[in-house]
């Protein structure tokens, strides 16, 4: 078993009987203790996907609980365990398990982020050098409050860019109803738009390409993009390929659904 504390809430069909039926799976991974998993419904997926793990683990086993789920013994005794391991501990145990869950989380969440993975890794340098100041008494109170406010604001940091909306790129054909991915980086939408569109002439031809946004107001980074090209002497055309930026929340707003 791997060292590392692991949650994993992924949605799709674990039932070979109904295959066409998604379900919400939450695995967990504890060092030492156990490998288990709990099967949910559709819905939990969106509510669970981003919430701390502890809070993930707690809502999975009430779920059963409540459900009154019944399954092989290995499968239940797996669970079992977790669940006596992190949630009906008590005092200095418990809050020792619920923090390095907590943590293994949000190093998760940070690692996810090229951002936040730089911020993590200068944390732990000034984590080291929070140490050494620590250590030197001949170090002035002035240097050691420098490092720890500038640790503190690389935790805040962390923490901004983890609530902070996700933009994705979708490249798009929206006439002939065709989706051709979703990407990361603008150019990288266009450039699936690009070799999609440049497979349709015959080999040869001088393709010219050329994008043509549709400006969201005071906003030239987003909106949509059109595609378009000169082929040869001909004069420009369209293709019908888009590129749309879409901005995805980080995490459920329940209210929303209201």
């Amino acid at each position: 078993m791997s060292d590392s504390i692991i949650v994993r809430v992924t949605l799709d069909s674990y039932d070979v009987v109904h295959p066409s039926e998604q379900q919400t799976q939450v695995y967990v991974q504890i060092p030492e203790v156990a490998r288990a998993s709990w099967l949910l419904d559709a819905d939990f997926y969106a509510a669970l996907k981003n919430e701390p793990w502890p809070h993930v683990i707690d809502s999975a086993h009430e779920e059963y609980q409540l459900r009154g789920v019944v399954s092989d013994s290995t499968s239940a005794a797996a669970r079992k365990a977790i669940v006596d391991w992190l949630l009906l501990s008590e005092g200095a145990d418990y809050d020792a398990r619920y923090d390095a869950v907590h943590a293994a989380w949000e190093a998760d969440q940070a690692r996810q982020h090229p951002v936040a993975r730089k911020l993590l890794k200068e944390n732990e340098q000034l984590r080291a050098r929070v140490a050494e100041l620590e250590a030197e008494r001949h170090t002035t109170n002035e240097a050691l409050s420098d490092a720890a406010e500038k640790l503190r604001a690389n935790r805040d940091r962390i923490v901004e860019l983890e609530a902070a909306p996700v933009t994705v790129y979708r490249a798009e054909h929206p006439d002939s109803g065709i989706t051709l991915g979703h990407y990361g980086t603008e150019a990288a939408a266009r450039d699936h738009c690009e070799t999609t569109e440049r497979h349709s002439w015959p080999a040869g031809t001088a393709l010219v390409f050329d994008w043509i946004r549709d400006a969201l107001p005071e906003d030239d980074e987003n909106g949509i993009a059109e595609l378009v090209v000169t082929a040869g002497q001909n004069e420009e055309s369209t293709t019908g390929y888009i590129v749309t930026a879409l901005e995805l929340d980080s995490k459920y707003d329940a209210e929303a659904d209201e």
